[in-house]
């Protein structure tokens, strides 16, 4: 890209930046899996992978265990798509 035509982004959506944050998310997904129960902290992928697997394999009592971080994560979701002014109120953007 030109430098003419080089488009300004905000800070949040730098490469930089993305780079720092998948970094840190592969980090932290690594320490709760290896050191707190083998749950993953970070987003739901994981563990509902996990999940199905355990589901696969008859072990249905470790396969609803996942489903604690899961309703986590979807409420989380839910709470930020109804409440946006909320969080905005507080100064977080």
């Amino acid at each position: 890209m030109s430098e003419t035509k080089k488009e300004l982004l905000p800070i949040y959506q730098t490469y930089r930046v993305c780079l720092i944050l998948a970094y840190c998310g592969g980090l932290m997904e690594a320490y709760t899996y290896l050191l707190h129960g083998a749950v993953f902290c970070n987003a739901a992928t994981g563990s509902f992978a996990l999940m199905a697997i355990a589901f696969a394999q008859s072990r249905f009592k470790n396969g609803f265990f996942y489903l604690i971080p899961l309703a986590a994560y979807a409420l989380g979701t839910v709470i930020s798509e109804k409440f946006p002014s909320s969080v905005l109120k507080l100064g977080i953007h």
